[in-house]
């Protein structure tokens, strides 16, 4: 799955992904995560639960932690715990 990172809630560690075909998916940030509005990132398959995701903006292979997938644009806040 491909996507840009659409928005981040840094007080809560949660990370909103425009992805291509899906509306957004959602993770959640277990360390300090190298992540910015705009950057572009991918990861296999659809995953609940740990998994890595490479943000291709930074260079970089983190470990998140995937909440959700196929949030639609309405749901985001609620999603990113605001």
């Amino acid at each position: 799955m491909k996507g840009r990172i659409a928005a981040i809630n840094t007080q809560r560690g949660m990370v909103a992904v425009a992805t291509e075909t899906e509306d957004y998916s959602v993770f959640e940030i277990l360390s300090h995560g190298p992540f910015e509005i705009d950057d572009e990132v991918s990861w296999e398959g659809r995953p609940l639960a740990h998994h890595p995701i490479q943000n291709h903006t930074k260079g970089e292979t983190v470990d998140v932690y995937f909440q959700n997938h196929w949030v639609h644009k309405d749901q985001l806040r609620q999603q990113l715990l605001y």
